[in-house]
């Protein structure tokens, strides 16, 4: 059973100047931020998902956010994960949590309806109490800087980590009950997937849908019972983990994602012939880029032809204009806003020789000048 449990590895935060004292803030400033920390969450970007319903997700401002960092890094880090858990780990990502069901002949999905916002601040709270053992005062207090307005949000800093933590209490017993059957079992934070490398296994799929809504009717958040999320797949047809087909001797992205990604080049191309607004532009490209190396670590042989295709359309922006663009270095006051614009002449400087050397020339005159302020 010990395998498949979370376990905290360190000594136990016993007080509240101690949790202070860990997070590097006197006792005064952690009772300021809890008491006030729901005014440090901001909206950061509204998504419409393809069920029509909203995703939301938030930025954290300063100090809460610095707090949040320690907290991560200091405290929450220091569970050890059982293995069937991959998120958010040091060099782990979705592909290695699909790779972990490479090659299988059946699995069945089943996904959590949004996730983040239903875990409520009443089972974070116990999350402190009951797997780190921390004593009351000290649970309540960490509940109050991780959640806002009584739950956890898309965005926080620890809000991804709580959430692997959250079913602590029911997922041991379940995982070793589904591995007890010769089957795997992973969770990605909200998305669940049971495998089978050896066969079918219908006879279980009621049986196991059963477990693991209990599991989620424990701190009470839903199953998403969409046909895109709650499935079985068999091997006589295409077989995805987070659209990413594993039932081949190697990992590929689905035709759908090669698809969005040639319109999104298309979309680029468009942009730049358009002589439109530079800035989306560069946002366009940004996007795109990110699309593409994801094809690749998928192991899409077409990535390295949609690369070039993009670094190509990008050399089609005007130079006129780019300079321009350039230029704007010398309206920037303070260096956190200029070096958020340095990101954007970065990918201006893959346009030629010529605006790299103009992007280079103001970035150096704004940071002397900007220095010379301070």
């Amino acid at each position: 059973m010990e395998r498949f449990n979370f376990f905290y590895t360190q000594k136990q935060i016993g007080s509240l100047s101690v949790l202070a004292k860990t997070l590097s803030i006197t006792v005064n400033e952690l009772n300021r931020l809890r008491a006030n920390s729901d005014s440090y969450y901001q909206i950061a970007k509204r998504v419409v998902k393809a069920d029509g319903s909203e995703r939301i997700t938030y930025d954290v401002k300063y100090p809460l956010k610095t707090i949040l960092q320690k907290l991560r890094s200091r405290v929450i880090k220091n569970v050890q994960l059982p293995k069937y858990i991959l998120a958010g780990r040091k060099g782990k990502s979705y592909l290695d949590n699909a790779m972990e069901h490479m090659s299988t002949k059946m699995i069945q999905s089943e996904d959590i309806s949004n996730f983040f916002d239903s875990i409520k601040s009443k089972y974070v709270i116990n999350v402190f109490k009951y797997l780190f053992k921390f004593p009351n005062d000290v649970a309540e207090a960490l509940t109050d800087l991780c959640t806002f307005k009584g739950h956890l949000v898309q965005g926080s800093p620890v809000s991804g980590d709580i959430a692997n933590l959250i079913f602590y209490h029911k997922e041991p017993q379940l995982v070793q009950a589904i591995e007890s059957l010769g089957l795997k079992y992973t969770r990605y934070y909200d998305d669940i997937y049971v495998s089978s490398k050896e066969g079918n296994f219908y006879q279980h799929v009621s049986f196991l849908k059963a477990q693991i809504y209990g599991m989620f009717s424990s701190i009470q958040v839903k199953p998403n019972r969409s046909l895109s999320k709650s499935r079985v797949m068999r091997n006589s047809s295409r077989i995805d983990v987070h659209d990413v087909t594993v039932n081949s001797h190697k990992l590929s992205p689905s035709r759908k994602r090669v698809s969005n990604v040639r319109a999104q080049i298309n979309k680029l191309k468009n942009s730049v012939n358009s002589r439109g607004c530079l800035s989306e532009t560069i946002s366009l490209f940004k996007s795109t880029l990110g699309q593409v190396n994801t094809l690749k670590a998928q192991g899409s042989p077409k990535a390295k032809d949609m690369l070039k295709n993009i670094l190509d359309a990008l050399k089609g922006i005007d130079e006129a204009q780019a300079k321009k663009y350039c230029r704007k270095a010398r309206k920037v006051k303070e260096l956190r806003q200029l070096n958020k614009l340095a990101q954007n002449l970065s990918v201006l400087k893959k346009v030629s020789p010529t605006i790299a050397g103009v992007a280079n020339a103001e970035l150096k005159q704004a940071r002397e000048r900007i220095k010379k302020k301070q």
